[in-house]
């Protein structure tokens, strides 16, 4: 049960997805083709925060 509220049980955490490097490095290129950041993250189902991080690792500039 969950003690905040003991009619509910408590859920399991939400998995965290993991995306390998090709991918982090294909949706960069697309980020750098002048796409919209917000645009893009919405069509590879990822958040904007997952593409300006990947930009810093990947990125060409």
């Amino acid at each position: 049960m969950n003690p905040k509220d003991p009619l509910r049980p408590i859920s399991n955490p939400a998995k965290r997805r993991q995306y390998d490097e090709q991918f982090k490095r294909d949706a960069v290129a697309l980020l750098e083709t002048g796409r919209s950041a917000t645009q893009l993250a919405r069509e590879l189902g990822i958040s904007q925060w997952n593409l300006r991080d990947w930009k810093r690792l990947f990125g060409s500039g």
